[in-house]
């Protein structure tokens, strides 16, 4: 268990908590949740290893509305006693999942989902929400259409779509059911954003694209190994959620 400085430590588990996150970046249980880092494994390194190793973690947050982003930023350092975590950044911005009403979504198999359709040609799918979940931020990109830039944020998570193959007037001729489906990111739309769609991804203004790559990217800069995670709370619903992709 790491030894944290209790001031510090108190107030970022207070902000994780009322954000509703985790000892693992899932939603909070309850109260008594008042560590977001310990069920992380401190390796055992020498001293002068560990100050070199200084860094931090990110943790986004969808909340259940699918409106807004909460970007948290924390700052490692080891002192003598062990090592420190506190919040360094935290800061929320607009966001939607508004997803396009589309049979012709393109399709981002997962190994299991290519064996599943390995004969199966021009195929696509009906789009859906981003996955509910905690995944892996795996790296930021450009886009290779600038529409969506200035860049891809890309994560692990994987979805499920319903496969479809169309006719020339876009009608379905044949549903392939449910498939996993990958790709899914934080990106930006050149249309407003009350109006732009996703095939599933989360769009986010070119404004706040730059702002949170930047966050990321200068935690990485500091330490490659440190964690960097986006948590979709389940969409707020009376009906159940369906998971989803997309890939702008």
């Amino acid at each position: 268990m790491y030894k944290h400085h209790f001031l510090a430590a108190a107030a970022l588990a207070a902000v994780f908590i009322s954000a509703g996150i985790g000892a693992t970046g899932q939603p909070a249980l309850g109260p008594w949740d008042d560590d977001p880092f310990a069920d992380i494994d401190c390796p055992v390194i020498a001293f002068a290893e560990a100050e070199a190793l200084d860094g931090g973690d990110v943790f986004i947050t969808l909340n259940q509305q699918r409106n807004k982003l909460t970007v948290y930023a924390t700052d490692n350092r080891y002192a003598a006693g062990g090592r420190v975590d506190t919040l360094k950044q935290a800061y929320t911005v607009e966001a939607h999942n508004n997803i396009a009403k589309t049979v012709s979504a393109p399709f981002c198999p997962t190994e299991k989902s290519k064996r599943e359709l390995a004969n199966m040609e021009n195929v696509t799918t009906v789009p859906g929400p981003f996955p509910a979940g905690t995944w892996e931020i795996t790296g930021t990109y450009p886009p290779s259409n600038p529409k969506y830039g200035p860049n891809m944020i890309m994560t692990n998570a994987v979805g499920r779509v319903d496969v479809v193959k169309t006719d020339d007037k876009r009608n379905v001729i044949v549903n392939y059911g449910m498939h996993e489906d990958k790709d899914y990111a934080i990106h930006s739309n050149t249309e407003p954003m009350s109006s732009s769609k996703s095939y599933g991804c989360i769009v986010v203004s070119q404004e706040d694209n730059a702002k949170i790559t930047k966050t990321i990217k200068t935690d990485k800069s500091r330490s490659p190994s440190q964690k960097q995670s986006l948590t979709v709370l389940p969409k707020s619903s009376t009906k159940a959620v369906t998971s989803a992709k997309a890939k702008r």
